[in-house]
């Protein structure tokens, strides 16, 4: 266990900076008309790698040898190799970023301290708020539904990521349909939107998935109930769409300067935050002894709250982005 979470501990500090460092070169790039867009397709590759490692655990994972997990590991990392080829040979740096550099070194104050100043200082507090519950309400389902599907209807854990490939089909089109939606709508409608839709299909998933039939004390994965149990976890995955507006919304609320800086630190500081989810659930079923399918409705709450909070920022729909601070 302890070297599984080394593990995880250095893939984390590897996904956030590259997500901060991806979302400030795209938006930087992109048009304002097209910036959602582009960046909801660069989200897509999360919930895209969610559904190629669930593939990999369906095919790979073997209850009856504990040490399947390391060639699991060893195959879902050559994508990542493969994107780090690519990047050092084919990507190219921000024409903005590089005018900015400018102006960095003459003011040499742009940092992480930098975006606690009193004139970004309230944005970056509800930002990080928002990342919080959002993430918070996230990590909730995706860590504990396999564990409650295996509960509630009695699967194997080789069969559980039959809901990870469900959700990872329903999260890529979601995250698509949010680009779109940020354009047409607003980012700050779209978000709304996105998280009270999570807050319905939570405690929809659960309860529907704890009253299919079984048979034995079991669900079988019959074509029919895999497709049933698929409909509602890709209804569940669709509005985690959410997590593909923090990157064009984040860049837009500050100067270049701090843009990667701001963005990152709201974005990866709240899936800190959500390590109390995480803790939450266990404490709910034990201390507490809430039903299962109770414990995780609790990131309904998470998902309620940000809903109303996003609308405590602003707009930036149509921001243009420049070399200028």
């Amino acid at each position: 266990m302890t070297e599984l979470n080394i593990y995880r501990f250095i893939v984390g500090i590897a996904v956030g900076g590259l997500w901060s460092a991806g979302a400030a070169l795209i938006s930087e790039i992109w048009r304002p008309e097209g910036r959602a867009k582009a960046l909801a397709f660069m989200q897509t590759g999360w919930s895209g790698g969610n559904l190629l490692a669930a593939i990999f655990a369906w095919t790979i994972l073997n209850p009856s040898d504990p040490e399947s997990w390391r060639t699991l590991f060893i195959y879902a990392s050559i994508p990542a190799f493969a994107t780090l080829l690519f990047i050092l040979f084919f990507v190219k740096e921000s024409p903005v970023w590089l005018a900015n550099r400018g102006y960095v070194k003459q003011t040499k104050n742009a940092g992480l301290f930098e975006i606690f100043k009193p004139e970004h200082l309230k944005v970056t507090i509800l930002a990080l708020l928002i990342s919080i519950l959002a993430m918070l309400g996230y990590w909730i389902v995706m860590t504990f539904a396999p564990s409650f599907l295996q509960n509630v209807l009695g699967i194997r854990i080789d069969q559980a990521p039959v809901f990870l490939v469900w959700t990872g089909i329903g999260g890529i089109i979601g995250y698509i349909v949010y680009g779109y939606m940020a354009e047409s709508w607003g980012r700050v409608k779209a978000f709304a939107f996105f998280f009270f839709g999570m807050t319905i299909m939570v405690p929809v998933f659960t309860y529907t998935a704890s009253h299919m039939p079984l048979t034995n004390g079991k669900l079988i994965l019959t074509g029919g109930n895999v497709i049933y149990l698929g409909i509602i976890s890709a209804l569940l995955g669709f509005f985690t769409g959410y997590f593909s507006g923090f990157g064009a919304w984040y860049s837009e609320l500050f100067p270049t300067s701090i843009r990667s800086t701001a963005a990152g630190f709201c974005f990866n500081f709240g899936r800190v935050g959500s390590i109390a989810g995480i803790k939450l659930v266990p404490i709910l079923l034990t201390t507490f002894s809430l039903p299962f399918s109770v414990a995780i409705s609790i990131a309904a709450i998470a998902y309620f709250i940000a809903g109303f909070m996003v609308f405590t920022i602003r707009e930036t729909k149509g921001t243009e982005l420049t070399s200028g601070n």
